[in-house]
Order: structure tokens, then C-alpha cells, then sequence
């Protein structure tokens, strides 16, 4: 059951007249844009230490917090990764690990982690007489021999 229903026209028009529903919006600084608004503070209940290896996951904002870490001394795995330019979708070297839902997430853990009993062959696409896809992979690969589709695979979940 919805709070409020608008036309199409109805809710254009509120967002046209919300000056917070677009940013930015030329009339206030960035460091003061939620001010009377949203008041955030974060407090940290934990630390990490550069000599600790940091496991990252998620899209490419992953990646950016891997760039960011990296440049204060911290170790990450990921960015041992890389794949050649011309496989690449990104300037990214490791873009290849981007990953979009909980559940490709779930399946790189428990690969990386745990004998699942399902090689993961069995989530390769046949994209032509000899070309594949790792279903599991960020989609917009180009696909490639079925030796080098493996081998992405054993890059990634070692």
C-alpha cells in the first residue's frame, strides 16, 4: 500500500521544485550541502592495520577504496589482479572483479573459501565455435578461448 500516489506530471514537478533533489545545484558549497538537512557523523568501532591484508568487494567503488588504501600502505590481494588491456572494460586493470549482486558475491566467497562442489566450468557460456563467457564475470567481457576463460577463473578465486 503506497503513502502518496502522483501522476508522472505530478512528481516532475516536485522534483523540479525540490532544490535538494539535484546536485549540484549552483547555490551551495559541497561541504555544506546537508546542512539543516542531514547532520552525519561517523565514528569508527574498528581499525585496520597496514601490515593486515584487506579483502574487497563489491563494484567499482571497491576498486576506488582498493586505489585509496593502497596509496596509505595497506596490502590488497585484488590488486594483484590484472587482466591485459585488451580484455579490459575498464582503464581498470582489475575491473575484471567487479561484481553487482549479493549473490555473485556469495558465489566468489564460498568458491574462495569452501569446496562447493560445482566446477566452476559449469558456469561458462558458449558464446561461439570457440569462444566463452564466465557467467559469473562482469558481463561486458569479451569473450575469449575456453583455456583463457579458465584461466580468469583460476586468476580470480585463488
Amino acid at each position: 500500500m503506497s503513502l502518496f500516489q502522483f501522476s508522472s506530471q505530478e512528481a516532475s514537478q516536485n522534483i523540479r521544485k525540490n532544490r535538494s533533489s539535484r546536485w549540484p545545484d549552483g547555490r551551495r558549497k559541497n561541504e555544506t550541502r546537508l546542512t539543516g538537512f542531514a547532520d552525519v557523523t561517523v565514528t569508527p568501532t574498528f581499525s585496520f592495520d597496514t601490515a593486515d591484508k584487506i579483502l574487497t568487494i563489491g563494484s567499482c567503488f571497491a576498486r576506488e577504496i582498493e586505489k585509496r588504501l593502497a596509496s596509505l600502505g595497506f596490502t590488497l590481494p585484488a590488486l594483484d589482479i590484472e587482466i591485459p588491456q585488451e580484455e579490459r572494460i575498464r582503464q581498470t586493470a582489475n575491473s575484471i572483479l567487479n561484481k553487482y549482486t549479493v549473490h555473485s558475491m556469495e558465489n566468489e566467497i564460498r568458491w574462495g573459501f569452501e569446496d562447493v562442489g560445482i566446477p566452476f566450468q559449469d558456469f561458462f557460456l558458449r558464446g561461439g565455435e570457440d569462444t566463452w563467457h564466465d557467467a559469473q564475470m562482469v558481463p561486458n567481457l569479451p569473450p575469449v578461448s575456453f583455456e583463457r576463460v579458465t584461466e580468469r577463473r583460476r586468476m580470480v578465486s585463488k
